[in-house]
């Protein structure tokens, strides 16, 4: 249950940091390459992060049955 709801909480992050970044971006009007990269990288390891924990909890529970 411990991973499914962290991979849950890493899904909802991958929604939220681009909402974040946007508005970063606009109200500071602040694009530089390097930002853009830590965005993708966050975005990567959330959605990674969290497809294999989901992954992983599942195969768990697969086990257990």
């Amino acid at each position: 249950m411990l991973m499914r709801g962290t991979s849950y909480l890493l899904f909802a992050a991958a929604v939220v940091v681009p909402v974040y970044c946007l508005a970063f971006w606009l109200l500071t009007g602040f694009y530089h390459p390097s930002t853009i990269a830590a965005f993708l990288l966050v975005e990567w390891l959330c959605v990674g992060v969290g497809v294999y924990m989901l992954r992983s909890a599942r195969r768990l529970d697969d086990y257990a049955k």
